[in-house]
């Protein structure tokens, strides 16, 4: 975990987007933090940007990526932008898939999944008085008001081997699956959020010097939101208009192989067993102490941990392959974005509920997958990307964004690995610094270690 960039800061006013540079504590790296207002920079803003920053001050390739920038002459004569997300993924009016979705949204919606932490939850059915010294100390509107919220951020990475090993378990389980999805790293770090958010909503990741008497944990339901690439969905009719683009990418990609982000998303309901706590907190307890985890323990824990990766595999088919549900998604935001209802409004007013704090879903995890960079032959790499979006008003409770980058060799051939970039995001006060580390701790002792 880089400390020096996970306190990288920025003020809280203005302006609408941001470049950073930090020195990295101990080494001659260098990271760039970019921060942008999404109710003002749109993703084809976004993609413009980092895209050419790439290609300018990073990749410093004779063979550029594709880019979007190019002078006002070619523009006016050839040059075509992109369309957007809902042209691309979901033209058209709303159909009986649309309604499918929608009815898998308010049943989701009415599930009455734990989204915010049992000490919140408790706060504000029982709020302490503001007279009394504890009062002032948990204040309720410090919870209630949006403007007090912020957003927290932990990064740490995987190494390649670590990341590997992930890769073949998942590959192990895969064998012998028949007329379904085959398990992927994406299932397994949803397996592993899911595991440990279960534990950050019923308060048991404060760190203790050794194990307390187990307490009678419920079983919980989670709201889960899984990042989908909409790459693969979109129409590529238009590439022929682009002035710069990849023809190998042309044919998987809508974007013409940009660095770009063309993200939807998809969320169900996992249900993680009473015991889910207990076991997980045995299980990291023995591996920070280096003792060793009784068989029956691992394997319990092992058991719950492959049972929710199995329901996020099956609904994430489900979803996508199956019911090819990611365009409706797509086109019912695109609706509701365009429609006569105040969609600002509703966002404001559940970031104001005191049902839900704002908390849509109770974790989730966006997986980017593998970016490659080639520097031709100079001495420059692409170490790691971190990105996220902040869930201070409205989202998500802890969130995971991630991706894996490789640096083609000198040889234009080999190619080198960092492992796994990971960012996870929560929101203060409903989560703590001391619980997000633990969080982050609990989180890589399962991707570690788990069997």
């Amino acid at each position: 975990m880089y400390n020096s960039f996970n306190f990288a800061s920025f003020p809280d006013e203005g302006p609408l987007w941001r470049l950073e540079h930090v020195a990295m504590e101990d080494s001659s790296a260098s990271a760039w933090v970019f921060c942008a207002n999404h109710a003002t920079d749109d993703q084809r803003s976004l993609n413009i940007f980092v895209n050419d920053m790439l290609n300018e001050c990073v990749v410093l390739s004779k063979q550029r990526l594709p880019s979007y920038s190019t002078s006002a002459a070619t523009v006016n004569k050839t040059f075509v932008f992109p369309p957007s997300i809902e042209q691309a993924v979901s033209p058209g009016p709303l159909n009986l898939r649309t309604l499918q979705w929608s009815l898998i949204q308010l049943g989701n919606l009415l599930s009455m999944a734990s989204m915010i932490p049992d000490r919140v939850r408790k706060l504000l059915s029982n709020p302490i008085p503001s007279s009394t010294s504890l009062g002032e100390q948990y204040n309720i509107s410090t919870y209630t008001d949006p403007s007090l919220r912020k957003t927290i951020s932990r990064y740490f990475t995987l190494s390649n081997s670590e990341t590997s090993r992930l890769l073949k378990l998942a590959q192990q389980r895969s064998i012998g699956t028949f007329n379904t999805q085959k398990y992927t790293l994406t299932h397994l770090l949803s397996a592993a959020v899911l595991t440990v958010t279960n534990a950050l909503i019923q308060g048991a990741l404060i760190p203790t010097e050794s194990l307390s008497p187990s307490k009678p944990f419920r079983s919980l339901t989670q709201r889960f939101l899984l990042s989908v690439g909409l790459r693969s969905f979109g129409s590529r009719s238009f590439l022929s208009d682009f002035s710069s683009k990849d023809p190998a990418a042309s044919a998987e990609d809508y974007t013409g192989g940009t660095v770009a982000c063309a993200a939807g998303a998809v969320d169900f309901l996992v249900r993680m067993p009473s015991d889910t706590v207990n076991e997980l907190r045995t299980f990291c307890h023995h591996q920070a102490d280096g003792t060793a985890v009784l068989a029956d323990s691992n394997k319990r824990l092992s058991s719950i941990f492959w049972a929710a990766a199995a329901k996020c595999r099956y609904e994430a088919d489900l979803l996508i392959r199956k019911w090819q549900l990611v365009p409706e998604s797509v086109r019912l935001f695109g609706f509701g974005m365009n429609s006569p209802v105040d969609i600002l409004k509703s966002v404001e007013m559940d970031a104001n509920s005191l049902t839900t704090l704002g908390r849509g879903f109770s974790c989730g995890v966006s997986n980017m997958g593998v970016a490659k960079f080639d520097g031709n032959g100079k001495k420059v790499s692409v170490r790691h990307v971190y990105y996220g979006t902040s869930q201070a008003r409205n989202g998500v409770l802890c969130l995971l964004s991630c991706m894996s980058v490789v640096n083609n060799g000198n040889d234009g051939e080999s190619s080198i690995s960092s492992g796994l970039s990971g960012c996870l995001q929560f929101v203060s006060p409903l989560v703590s610094e001391e619980e997000a580390d633990e969080v982050v701790t609990s989180l890589l002792c399962l991707l570690k270690f788990i069997e």
